[in-house]
């Protein structure tokens, strides 16, 4: 007897939109998969770098002249790059702070194309869609200043719940598969950052 093996997408695909990302990875997947994500195309390519530029804009923050860099390396030592931090602003309350995390709109127009796919019979039926979503840790680990992660975390924690019920909302529940992304924290677990 033969085990069914079954595929499962961590977020990323390399490929320039959704659309593009749902029809390739069905057609080479297809009958190994339960749920697909959108690939996080797009502003989202290089997975959380864009909620830095959303850190960078947002009027409650600016960059941390007193916190270095952070450095980023490859396996063998060679800097890959290095990113500055950011912190609240002087006299910025961070219980009042709203951050909007931007998650929302592209999972629910992604989902109007997998809707779209999936009755044209490109996508399975019983596929989901999946809408990987990083933890709060995640961009402080790599975005924000040490001395301001503790006052960051409920902050950007509220922003992230509000973009989850908006896409909870938005998407029926029998369609939607929620992933939370532990990258940072298995990098943390296995020693990769000091």
């Amino acid at each position: 007897m033969c085990r069914e093996i079954g595929a499962h997408l961590i977020g990323s695909v390399a490929l320039p939109d959704a659309e593009t990302v749902f029809r390739c990875v069905v057609a080479e997947l297809g009958p190994h998969l339960k749920r697909v994500p959108d690939g996080e195309t797009g502003e989202r390519g290089r997975w959380i770098w864009w909620q830095r530029q959303m850190l960078l804009s947002h009027p409650d923050m600016e960059l941390d002249p007193a916190a270095k860099p952070l450095r980023l390396t490859q396996w063998d030592g060679a800097l890959i790059r290095e990113t500055e931090l950011v912190r609240f602003k002087p006299g910025v309350d961070p219980a009042k702070t709203r951050f909007d995390t931007g998650y929302a709109p592209p999972a629910i127009a992604s989902y109007a194309i997998f809707k779209r796919l999936r009755a044209e019979g490109v996508i399975p039926a019983h596929v989901k869609f999946q809408v990987c979503l990083p933890t709060p840790f995640a961009s402080a680990f790599m975005y924000v200043a040490p001395a301001s992660i503790a006052a960051y975390l409920p902050a950007y924690e509220r922003g992230l719940l509000r973009a989850l019920a908006d896409i909870c909302a938005a998407i029926p529940h029998a369609d939607l598969s929620i992933q939370w992304d532990i990258c940072q924290e298995v990098l943390v677990w296995e020693n990769y950052f000091p």
